[in-house]
Parts: structure tokens; C-alpha cells; sequence
């Protein structure tokens, strides 16, 4: 299996910093050719009657339409010490909310990227009772019960210099991940 990424930067920066020009996009796409594993259905154990009604498969690798691979995460980050400049766009969002559901029986999406500005919510769309357990690094662990049709939300107050797992302590094979950031630019394919 091999994985090429394709780029496309639409503001170039020269000799002078970046924020003296435009502002641009930066587009992503990691493509993998060759042959994929096949992902393994996943044991539901727990609540049949509503984790059991469709199959369940590890997110580890999820290679879509074209070889797109999905769950790859992208960072922009600051050289120790700098600041990055934050466009207008991204300051209007910086208190937002950003939800992660609980639906099928699984974490959707699978990653979530935020700033820890942000306000993080899980929102519980199954007829049974989850929880969101999160053991980040520099913010405080936590382990929310979460009843049927319900929400619990979190503000982080400092980014995690690492993936943060989220996990269900009810259906074990329920898992996913938040990428916490104080800077903005980033994102998940």
C-alpha cells in the first residue's frame, strides 16, 4: 500500500512572512494505491437490539471512492514561540461549537478538530445510554455519562499536543479522536 498526497496552496509566500500577502487555501488529498486491508468487523456485545442493527467496522483505515484516504490530519503550526496571524473567518467562529455524535453505535465523526476556544458537545442520537470518556494530556481527564437523546458539552483550556481519545466505556469498540489546537488551521481529509 502506498500513499501519495496531492497539494494545492493558492497563496505563495515569498521572502516576506506569509501574513504580508493574501490569505489563501490550502486544499489536501491523500490518496493510497495498491491493495487496502480489509477493516475488521467489529464484535458488538452490548445492546444488540440497537448496536447490532447494522454492521459495525474499525475506522483505523477508511479508504473511500478514488483511494481517498479519510481520518488524516493536517496542521499548520506556528515555529516555537511565533504567533500566527488569524483570519477574519476564523476569529467570527472561535467560540463555535463543534458536535460529535453518538449514532449507530459509533463516534461520527470519527476525528474532530478543534480550537480550545471552542466549546466541545457529544450528543447521544441512539435510544441507549452512552458516555464520552477523554484522558487528554494538559486539560483535565473527564468520563460523562450520556442518556438517550441527550448532550454534554466541554470547553478545553489549553491545546493537546497529541490526539485526544474519545471512548465509550459502555461499548468499548466505540472510539474517536479530537485534535485541540489553539491555532486555527488544521483539518481532518
Amino acid at each position: 500500500m502506498k500513499i501519495l498526497v496531492f497539494c494545492g496552496f493558492l497563496a505563495i509566500c515569498s521572502a516576506t512572512p506569509c501574513w504580508a500577502q493574501e490569505w489563501g487555501d490550502l486544499n489536501l488529498k491523500f490518496i493510497v494505491e495498491g491493495k487496502v486491508p480489509e477493516p475488521w468487523k467489529l464484535a458488538v456485545e452490548r445492546d444488540e437490539e440497537c448496536c447490532g442493527k447494522q454492521a459495525l467496522f474499525d475506522e483505523t483505515i477508511v479508504v473511500g471512492k478514488g483511494g481517498g484516504l479519510a481520518n488524516v490530519v493536517m496542521i499548520i503550526k506556528p515555529a516555537l514561540g511565533a504567533g500566527l496571524p488569524i483570519h477574519p473567518s476564523y476569529a467570527e467562529s472561535a467560540n463555535a461549537t463543534i458536535a460529535m455524535e453518538q449514532e449507530g453505535c459509533r463516534f461520527q465523526p470519527h476525528i474532530i478538530f478543534l480550537r480550545d476556544s471552542q466549546e466541545f458537545a457529544v450528543r447521544n442520537k441512539d435510544a441507549i445510554a452512552h458516555s464520552a470518556m477523554l484522558f487528554p494530556l494538559r486539560n483535565e481527564a473527564s468520563h460523562h455519562f450520556i442518556p438517550a437523546g441527550k448532550i454534554v458539552t466541554r470547553i478545553f483550556t489549553s491545546y493537546e499536543p497529541s490526539p485526544v481519545r474519545v471512548s465509550c466505556a459502555i461499548h468499548p469498540w466505540m472510539q474517536a479522536y479530537l485534535v485541540i489546537r489553539s491555532e486555527p488551521y488544521g483539518g481532518v481529509s
